[in-house]
């Protein structure tokens, strides 16, 4: 079961690397073909400019919202548990955590450029 498991994500993979490349003889640098390089691109270009928004919206509107509530709650178990290290006796509700690390992101989404703020990448490899 594992190695049909393997083929198939290989195989699908595949299909995706075959699919974001179209042929387009108007472009000569690229040898005839032309890269779909983000997923509204091959949406519209498979399904058309209308359709393939309607199609893809909905999808990229979930994962969006999955990887929001998700890096919220995992980024506020982590400040509740770096918070109960420096003070074991601390008594605040997990959800005021969410709160604090939701005020940060929100903060931090209102500076007008991350390229600036070299504190922001120190602090994103060591999170990572």
């Amino acid at each position: 079961m594992l190695v049909f498991s393997l083929w198939v994500s290989w195989y699908t993979y595949l299909l995706l690397v075959w699919m974001h490349e179209v042929p387009d003889l108007s472009n000569k640098a690229g040898n005839g073909i032309r890269r779909l390089d983000r997923y509204d691109q091959l949406a519209t270009y498979v399904l058309g400019r209308r359709r393939g928004r309607a199609v893809l919206l909905p999808f990229q509107l979930i994962v969006l919202l999955g990887v929001a509530i998700t890096y919220t709650v995992v980024g506020g178990d982590s400040l509740r548990a770096f918070a109960l290290f420096v003070n074991p006796h601390l008594a605040m509700g997990q959800w005021s955590f969410y709160l604090i690390f939701g005020a940060v992101q929100l903060l931090l989404s209102l500076l007008p450029s991350f390229n600036e703020l070299s504190i922001v990448s120190l602090l994103g490899a060591i999170m990572s």
